[in-house]
């Protein structure tokens, strides 16, 4: 279980001194002759080698619309059985979106809008697809294709549906498409990317 794993982590931590900081991005990684500099909104750490545990996605892509700072607004999701009884709108149109709208309309409880700019759901594997259209053909998904987030509010989210404004209750919003590439990051911390050809 998540509580087990977490006990286990803290455990390795207290036992080897570990020191975890969190909510804290690294700006920079610069090299000196003797150490790395790492650079962070709150300072800078001295380090004699640097792991970049920074996984494919990067930072997760915004829409860059108002509201989207609101605390109801999420970019993963974690444990869909802890919403009930909520207004629940997912955006995008990849395995992820469609899996977390899935998941959190499996309770019967909640209302689940997923909001897709296109009108297939293209890049999203088969099963995914089949799982979607059973979910929407029984009414516990909502799809509304071709639109994009207006903006977001504390009670409501604003669709651009086809053209048309339309207004939903929301308590929450799951922003799920994609991230940025952290290639400029890698650049800039003087990674070099090498792209290769496969042949098959």
């Amino acid at each position: 279980t998540k509580e087990a794993l977490l006990s286990v982590w803290e455990t390795i931590l207290s036992n080897t001194g570990v020191q975890v900081t969190t909510n804290e991005r690294v700006q920079q990684v610069l090299r000196s002759e003797s150490a790395f500099q790492v650079g962070t909104a709150n300072g800078t750490y001295s380090a004699s080698n640097v792991v970049l545990a920074i996984g494919k996605r990067g930072v997760p892509r915004r829409l860059g619309v108002p509201g989207e700072d609101l605390p109801k607004v999420c970019y993963s999701l974690i444990e869909a059985e802890t919403y009930k009884d909520k207004n629940v709108l997912v955006v995008g149109g990849g395995d992820s979106a469609i899996e977390a709208a899935l998941a959190l309309s499996r309770s019967g409880t909640n209302h689940v809008t997923l909001s897709y700019r296109g009108d297939h759901f293209n890049r999203a594997r088969n099963r995914n697809r089949k799982f979607l259209e059973e979910a929407e053909d029984s009414g516990r998904i909502s799809i509304m294709r071709n639109s994009n987030v207006l903006g977001i509010r504390p009670e409501a989210v604003v669709l651009n549906v086809e053209g048309r404004a339309l207004e939903l209750p929301n308590h929450y919003s799951f922003i799920l498409i994609g991230g940025e590439s952290p290639e400029e990051f890698l650049r800039r911390t003087g990674v070099e990317i090498v792209e290769k050809a496969l042949t098959a």
